[in-house]
């Protein structure tokens, strides 16, 4: 079975009776979910797919629309336009002779009723669509496919909170609620909250106390771009993306290990910190390959290393179906390609025309003969092995060897019914999806694969996805929810926009700015939409709970890669070496082909040598499966799927890591040496020598562990608090024995590491 549909069936989403589909008559595709389709699909699914789905009880199954029409044993249960004449209708209602669901002594809900009744009138939801199209007019005017629009900002209302034109968007909506924005917050608050946002590490107590002496207007605008210009940038927002293409140093299911897969790791943080424009972003990750030789060998390497993007996925390397093992990485490929960069699910119509956008079978495998005439594998072997191959020397320096496919011979493939390559139907010439590209459906070269020409058509501003799907993630990233929440997923069953015009308004500035990423992080963190307290309001609480309009910042918790590096950062180990690989793979794993470079990391376990890095959390190797605890501990990105939002649980093993994990108890011990004893050696402790002590006291040093750990200084009561917890440890380990240097130490040790349990250290506010 493919690997796709194993997970499918784990997971029960395979299962028939999970989903509701309306489609068109036999070989139609299905009408987008409106919000009355999918209103009135909840309520078949709610009330009468238990019986009338896969049981198909009295010979009727209300899954398809097809189905629908042809009814059961009593005849059709819908009569499109006449829902009172409607058996299913009148069965719900109480109407006739029928009365649903069975043993129910009422109707269903008014409200319902009334959404059924809609339905069923509703033309758009029947009508097939015109002889000259494959699509109905609602499928080609659903929000996503269209054209992005330089949409203007409304006028603010006599309100002066509104600076920029960010605001305006965010301000008119919330006077459509009743709502008003909250107070800006204060500027310790705001440091903390944009280094983590752009740099994944915590402010130094030099840099929160320069910036609060900073008193110019423009000091908020001189830190973020002081925090755009830093290395460290570059690895944050590294991270978020290396979520989305499912890096990892693995390749699951057996642990094959990709030796050269840091490669795309160090090429994606160098592309964000160089600030690379996102469209030759997109085009250098799906076909640098094959863009025309440059005498530039820096980037004639980039474009050699980008690809490894088509790489990086799960592979059942073992498995002896080798035309199977292919369809499944070509499935892969087109899985994270149109989630990565569209966010659409067009895997999901590899077996059947996708039920809910209109994405048909023949789409897909035009596509997926793009990636077919691709080589991602280099034999095919009892265990197969990837292409892994030198392709320049660079001067002064290394047989640079990539993890990067190939081009294959090219082919069109014909479509899998049911996704079965022994059952073949129509040939489907390679191309892209019609939704989109249907008035300038590009040919595709008989010589070439079409990866050029599909990355320059995902890549182009006239797609109206690949903006809008960029800056959402990037709003996302600072705001915690994007403006579409679901950022995987543009599609029928994803979340609509919140501020479509803001959306768009800010898809167009992306183009206009080069595709500027940097750009786009400073138009948004200069606003005051960004700098806004998080503190509650009731009322707009009860309002607007989840702040999706917006009126207060949101509070989110440290990543489990933040969590890390800053327990690193703060104790003063973290190494910052950037790029390059600590992954000990030659040594300590199971050799299974050492000729051919197959090596497997399936006994690596979660004690594995090369976690025990004080690098930043980025170069910790991935090993599919087997991740680090205190990944596992705090929802690191599952990297065997695209991951646009990361899970954000919250769990009594998450308290217990930061109390018992050796990690944090040994992060806690070297930031209290560093308090007690390196406080004149370190840089980061500076802010000390302008206070003149050459000997500070306790009290300083507690000033300065709060300001590390928490962004602020003790108060009153707390440093009163601290003094004496220390004075009460050092004294009973001193009676235990414990010489007054080991007490002393003991006790900070204990006092850092309760800090680091504190809520306020591990949330942003």
């Amino acid at each position: 079975m493919p690997i796709a549909l194993r997970l499918l069936a784990i997971t029960g989403l395979a299962t028939p009776t999970l989903s509701f589909a309306l489609f068109l008559p036999p070989g139609s595709q299905s009408p987008p979910a409106s919000d009355l389709d999918r209103s009135a699909r909840a309520i078949l699914n709610r009330a009468c797919v238990s019986c009338h789905g896969e049981a198909k009880i009295s010979g009727l199954d209300l899954r398809q629309l097809d189905t629908v029409l042809k009814g059961g044993q009593k005849g059709p249960a819908v009569i499109p336009g006449n829902a009172e004449a409607s058996l299913l209708y009148q069965a719900a209602s109480h109407k006739g002779a029928l009365k649903m669901p069975p043993g129910s002594k009422a109707p269903l809900p008014a409200t319902d009723l009334k959404v059924l009744r809609d339905w069923i009138n509703s033309a758009d939801v029947w009508r097939p669509p015109p002889s000259n199209s494959i699509f109905t007019e609602a499928q080609r005017s659903f929000w996503a496919f269209q054209p992005v629009q330089n949409t203007t900002p409304p006028e603010a209302k006599g309100n002066t909170w509104a600076k920029t034109p960010l605001d305006r968007f965010i301000l008119a909506k919330l006077e459509q609620k009743g709502l008003s924005p909250a107070p800006a917050a204060d500027k310790r608050t705001l440091i903390r909250r944009a280094t983590f946002d752009l740099t994944g590490l915590p402010p130094t107590a030099e840099e929160i106390d320069e910036f609060l002496a900073d008193d110019s207007p423009a000091a908020f605008a001189h830190l973020v771009d002081r925090l755009l210009k830093s290395p460290q940038y570059g690895e944050r927002w590294g991270r978020q993306w290396l979520d989305v293409v499912r890096y990892a140093d693995t390749s699951g299911i057996d642990n094959m290990i990709y030796r050269y897969g840091y490669r795309y790791r160090d090429y994606v943080v160098r592309a964000f910190n160089e600030d690379k424009p996102y469209d030759q972003f997109i085009i250098e990750q799906l076909a640098g390959d094959l863009l025309p030789a440059t005498k530039d060998l820096n980037l004639a390497a980039e474009r050699m290393i980008a690809p490894g993007f088509l790489m990086l996925g799960p592979k059942g390397t073992a498995e002896q179906d080798k035309e199977q093992l292919l369809l499944d990485i070509v499935d892969e490929q087109i899985d994270a390609t149109s989630r990565a960069f569209l966010a659409l699910t067009v895997s999901c119509a590899r077996c059947h025309n996708h039920k809910f956008d209109p994405i048909p079978t023949r789409d897909y495998y035009s596509l997926a003969g793009i990636f077919r005439s691709t080589d991602t594998l280099a034999d095919l072997q009892l265990t197969s092995m990837w292409w892994e191959y030198p392709v320049l020397q660079i001067p002064g320096g290394d047989t640079l060897t990539v993890m990067a496919p190939r081009e294959g011979k090219p082919a069109d493939l014909r479509v899998h019914i049911r996704g079965n390559y022994h059952n073949l139907g129509e040939e489907a010439p390679r191309g892209f999806l019609r939704i989109i590209s249907s008035s300038s459906r590009a040919k595709i070269d008989a010589s070439q694969s079409g990866r050029l020409q599909l990355a320059q058509w995902i890549a182009s501003p006239e797609n109206p996805l690949t903006a809008r799907v960029m800056v959402n993630r990037i709003w996302q990233g600072h705001f915690g929810r994007g403006l579409v929440a679901t950022s995987d997923n543009f599609g029928a069953l994803g979340d609509r926009p919140s501020h479509p015009e803001l959306l768009n308004w800010l898809a167009s500035q992306f183009v206009e700015s080069g595709w500027s990423v940097k750009a786009m992080h400073r138009l948004i963190m200069l606003s005051n939409t960004y700098q806004m307290q998080s503190s509650p309001n009731e009322r707009a609480k009860s309002v607007d709970p989840d702040n999706v309009f917006l009126w207060h910042a949101n509070r989110r918790r440290l990543d489990a890669g933040e969590l890390r590096d800053a327990l690193l950062a703060i104790s003063g180990e973290l190494d910052r070496k950037m790029g390059g690989t600590i992954f000990d793979w030659e040594d300590r794993n199971e050799l299974v082909d050492k000729d051919r470079g197959l090596f497997s990391a399936s006994k690596a376990g979660t004690n594995f040598e090369s976690y025990k890095t004080l690098r930043r959390s980025i170069y910790v190797p991935v090993v599919r499966n087997q991740l680090p605890e205190i990944f596992t501990a705090f929802d690191f990105a599952d990297p065997n799927v695209v991951t646009s939002v990361r899970n954000d649980t919250t769990t009594a093993v998450q308290s217990l890591f930061l109390i018992n994990s050796p990690f944090v108890r040994d992060r806690g011990f070297h930031f209290a040496r560093q308090l007690l004893e390196g406080i004149s050696q370190s840089p980061q402790f500076k802010s000390l020598y302008r206070l003149g002590l050459a000997t500070p006291s306790d009290e300083h040093r507690l000033r300065l562990a709060h300001l590390q750990v928490l962004g602020r200084p003790p108060t009153p009561e707390e440093l009163a608090q601290a003094m004496a917890f220390l004075d009460e440890y050092s004294k009973r380990l001193r009676k235990a024995g414990r010489s007054e240097a080991e007490s002393r130490l003991a006790a900070w040790q204990s006092y850092c590491q309760s800090l680091f349990c504190l809520n306020e250290f591990l949330y942003v506010n």
